[in-house]
């Protein structure tokens, strides 16, 4: 007698369908049982006759979600030294910050999957997956997947997340879901955020130079007071000369920072946290933004990089097919500057009573008059979203004219400010050593 025990079988696999067999069916006259048996033996001999198929990205997965759902309930190893260490790595990547080229990224490739046919869902995972560089982002990915899978939208599961998905993105994709122009949407909002971040990286990449170079220059002129000029003041003083009026302003100086370096290095400190606590209040961030577009030069450029933002945002939002009154306010949320952002609500207000949005923005200090010049002209001829997106493309020209501008500026300032301080330094030490040389030779 045959042995059609699974084990027997070298190519069986769990996959495979199990034999059945019906109670009473050896005993069955018309041979029933016999051939529902051998349909079943055959249909198992053609199953292990085909090669085993693993789904790796599915077992990965499949073991990622186990562990994802330990770590939720703090458990891992059931080591308490490991568990905490896993906790508090857990909380760190949850409070971590996601780079705006690894969300633009996200949104790119989510648009060519889905653009490539593939499910919501499956496209999803998949991100999630590859995203090893961003554990964070990854895991609301994740997170995100679940919640579509159990019904939801992918505009519900973006707002689970505020402080990573700005209203004006989930106002876009809410628009894509309900035109059937998701993919479209979403490729425009990597665009968006790549323009963004590559803005930003202009504007930093301008002021870093002259902040790296003062910083220098002030642990220079510190070190100097503190452990150099010390030393010389004794040499200075055994002549019993008077002293050149730089030097005794240079010792004065190192004496102060000797005898208060510690209050100084406090005060400073105290003074960072004071003003970052007055920044977050409403009115100290009003007045902190304020204060920065008067700033001569850097006003120029920070106002050049909003209106390019606000632009280009509102553009996109209008051409999502959202309401100029809803744009106004999704991009009031969206712009980095608490000015604008209350203009910008203000303005929304407006134009629900009818005014028009040149005329509600028309404030020279914000918005220049070729800004409003062409808003104006896009509510007349009905294409106020090509001739933002022109707006927007124009400030982005400016604001890199402006920073190699500012690039080729802050070099001569440099120069100027370290070779006074440098220059005052060391005139005040030479004076009374080219003093004690010519009583020498005389």
């Amino acid at each position: 007698m045959a042995n059609n025990s699974p084990l027997s079988n070298p190519s069986f696999s769990i996959d495979q369908p199990r034999e059945t067999f019906t109670p009473g069916a050896e005993n069955n006259a018309s041979g029933v049982g016999k051939s529902t048996q051998g349909s079943t033996m055959a249909s198992n001999t053609q199953n292990a006759s085909q090669p085993i198929r693993l789904n790796i990205a599915e077992i990965e997965f499949t073991k990622r979600l186990i562990q994802e759902q330990k770590l939720k309930q703090g458990k891992i190893t059931g080591n308490p030294i490991l568990d905490l260490f896993y906790a508090v790595n857990d909380w760190m990547i949850s409070h971590s910050s996601v780079d705006t080229q690894e969300k633009a990224t996200f949104f790119r490739l989510l648009s060519v999957m889905l653009n490539a046919g593939v499910p919501l869902i499956r496209s999803l995972d998949t991100l999630s997956a590859q995203m090893a560089k961003s554990v964070r982002l990854s895991r609301i990915v994740l997170e995100i997947a679940r919640k579509v899978e159990n019904g939801g939208t992918l505009s519900e599961g973006l707002r689970g997340f505020p402080d990573l998905f700005s209203d004006a993105e989930v106002g876009m994709v809410r628009s894509g879901e309900a035109t059937g122009q998701l993919n479209q949407i979403l490729s425009d909002i990597a665009t968006q955020l790549e323009q963004a971040a590559s803005l930003r990286s202009k504007v930093l990449g301008a002021l870093i130079y002259p902040g790296v170079v003062m910083t220098l220059l002030v642990g220079v002129v510190f070190v100097m007071m503190v452990a150099v000029v010390p030393r010389l003041t004794d040499f200075f003083t055994q002549s019993g000369k008077a002293l050149p009026v730089p030097t005794q302003i240079l010792i004065s100086t190192s004496n102060f920072f000797q005898s208060y370096w510690i209050l100084m290095i406090g005060g400073l400190v105290g003074t960072v946290l004071l003003v970052n606590l007055w920044i977050k209040t409403p009115m100290g961030r009003y007045e902190w933004d304020s204060m920065k577009l008067r700033v001569p030069l850097i006003g120029k450029l920070l106002q050049k990089s909003i209106l390019a933002q606000f632009m280009r945002q509102f553009s996109d939002l209008l051409g999502s097919g959202i309401q100029v009154t809803q744009a106004l306010r999704i991009t009031a949320g969206a712009v980095k500057s608490a000015v604008y952002q209350k203009r910008l609500e203000l303005a929304a207000q407006d134009v629900e009573q009818g005014i028009p949005l040149a005329e509600t923005l028309n404030d020279p200090r914000l918005f220049p008059d070729m800004v409003l010049n062409m808003i104006q002209v896009g509510e007349q001829t009905a294409h106020l979203e090509t001739v933002c997106e022109k707006v927007a493309q124009f400030y982005d020209d400016e604001v890199d004219a402006l920073v190699k501008g500012l690039t080729k500026a802050f070099e001569p300032i440099m120069l100027i400010v370290i070779g006074i301080v440098v220059g005052g330094m060391v005139a005040a030490v030479m004076l009374p050593i080219m003093d004690l040389s010519n009583v020498g030779n005389v």
